[in-house]
């Protein structure tokens, strides 16, 4: 928020995109912003935290939950 100054006046008027669940995602959830989460890249990742991440995606969404509406 100190970054963006008095050009916003919440959280919720921001909107992160990002390629990590783990770091971009949560991160603007506990700051109270939306967030576009970006499974696929250009660059194909095949490390074990994507892995780790498209699991607990798959996880949750097999279970029912789904980003709520903004």
């Amino acid at each position: 928020m100190e970054y963006f100054g008095n050009r916003i006046s919440s959280p919720s008027q921001i909107a992160v995109i990002g390629d990590r669940l783990f770091t971009d995602v949560v991160m603007a959830n506990r700051m109270g912003a939306y967030t576009i989460w970006i499974k696929k890249g250009v660059v194909p990742d095949r490390g074990i935290v994507t892995r780790v991440e498209y699991a607990v995606s798959k996880f949750l969404t097999n279970r029912g939950y789904e980003a709520p509406e903004p």
